[in-house]
């Protein structure tokens, strides 16, 4: 519904002309069909489509897009802007709610795993530690809301083991709008993967490890497969040979053994014999 009267009104939450209830979305050109409940009065919150965005074809990278729950009307707690005024100076100032607490808890509570897009600035790169270094790249990613509003920055890290080289992947520069996936770790967003939509690059960090099997040619793969084959058949043939020279030595022992107690028997026989005493059946077949 088109409201001539309110042109050069700018985009915001203002007092729905039919219900003063509720706050409507003007979208700097007319009324939408998004609604919320004014702060102290009790209403249904409409589920409507949020206002288009006219923005000449250029998709903006704004949290509605990120993957952090759905947005189904334009954003009730933009933060970090200076023109929005409080409704006590008029019903021609849009309103801004403060963001509930639990609201904001939910978004940055640790280990919740989340997708952000926006611009990166700050960009650094640096290496800590001393025998392991750590090269760590941090940036703040700066977003805004369907109504082009600014929403509070994100910092960003994103880390690798340094042994010998950049342990980054990638690059970022000022500008660039990227995309970034991680979980939240003491107020930071510490990314896993950044993908650089400017340039089209994928930023992420990378171990020792990744960084030694890449740096080997082929023919050196095929010569570290045939040696730990190598390595391999000798370990299997010492276990072999230790096996073979214990069971050797156990029927050694054994066999003298039988011969020792075979002589104690004779000998005794024999005595019996020399004694002229009758022979036990023990002697049978041993004189």
């Amino acid at each position: 519904m088109t409201d001539k009267s309110q042109s050069g009104r700018r985009q915001g939450w203002y007092a729905d002309p039919s219900d003063d209830a509720l706050l409507r979305w003007w979208d700097g050109d007319r009324w939408t069909d998004s609604t919320t409940p004014r702060p102290g009065s009790a209403g249904p919150r409409s589920t409507v489509d949020r206002p288009m965005r006219n923005d000449g074809g250029r998709p903006r990278l704004d949290r509605s897009e990120e993957w952090t729950g759905t947005v189904d009307q334009p954003p009730l707690y933009p933060t970090g802007v200076s023109n929005l005024h409080n409704p006590s100076r008029g019903s021609d100032s849009p309103y801004i709610a403060p963001a509930p607490r639990s609201r904001v808890d939910a978004e940055t509570s640790s280990g919740r795993q989340v997708v952000i897009r926006g611009s990166a600035r700050a960009v650094q790169q640096r290496s800590v530690g001393s025998q392991t270094a750590m090269e760590i790249l941090t940036f703040r990613v700066e977003r805004y809301d369907p109504a082009g509003n600014r929403l509070a920055p994100v910092p960003v890290e994103l880390g690798g083991m340094q042994w010998s080289g950049s342990r980054i992947s990638g690059q970022i520069s000022d500008g660039d709008e990227v995309e970034v996936r991680g979980q939240w770790r003491g107020g930071n967003l510490r990314a896993d993967t950044v993908i650089n939509l400017s340039t089209g690059a994928h930023v992420q960090g990378r171990s020792g490890w990744q960084e030694l099997t890449e740096s080997i040619s082929p023919d050196g793969r095929k010569r570290i497969r045939r040696g730990f084959v190598i390595v391999l058949a000798a370990i299997v043939t010492v276990i072999v040979v230790v096996i073979t020279v214990f069971v050797l030595l156990v029927r050694h022992a054994d066999s003298t053994f039988d011969r020792e107690r075979d002589d104690q028997l004779k000998n005794w026989c024999l005595n019996i014999r020399d004694a002229g005493m009758k022979l036990p059946h023990e002697c049978d077949g041993v004189i």
